[in-house]
Parts: C-alpha cells; structure tokens; sequence
C-alpha cells in the first residue's frame, strides 16, 4: 500500500467537500486555499483544507450535537 497523498486537486476538493469546482477553484484564486503548481497541476495540501473546514464543522457540532455524519467527508480528507 503506497503512503496517503498530503496534496489535492481542485476536483477532489470539490468532491470531497460537496461544494462546485467553480468555487474550489475561485478559493485558489483568492489564496483561500493556498496552493503550488506542479507540471501544470495546481495542488493544495490537505491541512490547508481540513484548517478551512475546520470552523464550519465546529459550528455544526455544536448544533447536531448527535449527528457525526457531517464529519464524513472532512475524515476522508486526512487519509
């Protein structure tokens, strides 16, 4: 098994966090998320990701205090 990728593409970000890849893209755009291009791939790390997210899932935590699934896509991130 080859060890976990630290880098996503836009595709994969947008995936992941159920958002379109217009706005994946327009958070590249204005340093939102942070990102280095790699023979013409731009690359954002996954904690770049996860430390954006991180807010909003606080947020919902303390609203569904229950509900763990929200948290699904954010876990798949780390791995």
């Amino acid at each position: 098994m080859t060890a976990a990728r630290e880098y996503l593409r836009a595709d994969e970000i947008a995936r992941l966090t159920g958002v379109s890849l217009r706005t994946v893209r327009r958070w590249i755009a204005d340093k939102t998320l942070p990102s280095v291009k790699v023979g013409g791939v731009r690359l954002v790390a996954k904690q770049a990701v996860q430390q954006l997210l991180a807010p909003a899932l606080r947020d919902w935590s303390d609203d569904e205090p229950e509900s763990g699934e929200h948290t699904a896509a954010y876990d798949t991130i780390g791995k």
